[in-house]
């Protein structure tokens, strides 16, 4: 069960994510579907936009995207999986 924010805005990245990968494997057979091209640039601002939304409240979700002018922040809160395991 999801119960807070944080879990939610997880689960919406994670949806997105896999329907991009699940449209690039598409596209991989399917190169010049019109309507598979705009419904892959579609997902991929709406996955950009929630990992912006979720990094500026909770920090990077990945470590090539931590802003190393603050350190190594990266280890400073429980990474997403471990949020998953506690609750």
């Amino acid at each position: 069960m999801i119960t807070n924010e944080k879990q939610i805005m997880l689960k919406k990245i994670q949806a997105a994510d896999f329907a991009l990968v699940d449209i690039g494997l598409f596209l991989d057979t399917h190169p010049t579907d019109k309507s598979a091209l705009e419904t892959f640039s579609k997902y991929q601002k709406i996955y950009q936009i929630l990992v912006k939304e979720y990094e500026e409240k909770y920090g990077a979700l990945m470590s090539d995207r931590v802003d190393t002018s603050k350190g190594w922040t990266w280890i400073e809160n429980p990474w997403p999986w471990e949020m998953e395991a506690n609750s």
